[in-house]
């Protein structure tokens, strides 16, 4: 629930007040008139006595306002308010076809592993955009065989978008001297550009290990997994689609992307964010295939997808 704070009244809380306090005032003043009026005619006429009924209510009303004002109503006012604009909050998440959100990806990790197992044992289209795609799926084993299942499946299909296995770092600064400040006490920034395995930075490692999981996954026959390799396109984020479910998560350059706030959204009619990030995904597809001169050459709108 959200919590309220007291604060200054805004010039919109004043105006209201300021009404409430009018409309008080006037039913007072109609309940007022209705006792003046029921004196003359005599209090046992049907007439008074309806005048007088009226006249009640209407003073009961401006007490219970009373005490409504006296005894903290404007806080629940503002409570309910904050309410209504939580459901309408929730409104909007569902319209854009958001399940969940997540703080952080590594803190679903193992979550999102058994999920996308259960959900790919039984899919028909699983599409794979990343940087590396290493830790996220393919240095799982059961992942892996999801792949080659779905893959093996009639109609079913899979593709892969990530880095080519030689990818240029630009970030990668020569090997540190020896005697230089330990690699444990550097900034993140500085870290990640400490040589990783085989010879490269530590993005690079993570490539390297992917190709070499996507070569024992294709060994042997691979049915219609496909694999492109980005060279026009540097992916801003990192997506999983399985049939109708996509996991999205954006890529950062101030910290890890296990340490970036992830989406759950599911295929819902209209501009959903499922619907904008398939597009994105058909877009770099279309730039990425082995004939395209250039990105230029992707249509703006894909189309052929269901």
């Amino acid at each position: 629930m959200t919590e309220i704070e007291e604060t200054t009244p805004s010039g919109k809380d004043a105006s209201r007040r300021v009404g409430d306090r009018t409309a008080s005032a006037f039913i007072g003043l109609l309940a007022i008139v209705g006792i003046v009026s029921a004196i003359p005619i005599g209090p046992e006429r049907p007439g008074a006595i309806v005048l007088l009924s009226v006249a009640g209510a209407l003073l009961a009303v401006v007490v219970l306002q009373m005490i409504w004002a006296f005894t903290g109503g404007e806080p629940v006012r503002r409570q309910i308010e904050a309410m209504r604009s939580e459901v309408r909050a929730l409104h909007d998440v569902s319209i854009a076809g958001i399940d969940r959100v997540h703080r952080q990806r590594q803190e679903v990790s193992d979550e999102m592993v058994d999920r996308w197992s259960v959900l790919g044992a039984r899919a028909k289209r699983i599409d794979l955009l990343g940087l590396t795609l290493d830790r996220e799926w393919l240095s799982n084993d059961d992942l892996l065989a999801v792949l080659k299942q779905v893959a093996e499946k009639r109609q079913g299909q899979v593709r892969l978008l990530l880095l080519p296995q030689q990818t240029y770092d630009p970030r990668q600064p020569p090997a540190p001297a020896e005697g230089e400040v330990p690699a444990e006490n550097l900034s993140f920034e500085a870290r990640v550009r400490q040589p990783g395995e085989e010879g490269g930075g530590v993005l690079l490692g993570y490539i390297q290990k992917a190709h070499r999981h996507l070569g024992e996954l294709t060994n042997g026959g691979s049915g219609s997994l496909e694999i492109r390799t980005l060279r026009f396109c540097m992916p801003y984020c990192l997506i999983i689609r399985i049939d109708d479910y996509m996991y999205v998560a954006p890529y950062r350059a101030s910290t890890l992307g296990e340490h970036s706030l992830a989406l759950e959204v599911h295929s819902a009619p209209g501009h959903s964010v499922f619907e904008m990030y398939r597009r994105e995904f058909e877009a770099i597809w279309t730039a990425e295939a082995p004939s395209a001169p250039s990105p230029s050459a992707a249509p703006s709108e894909p189309g052929g997808e269901p």
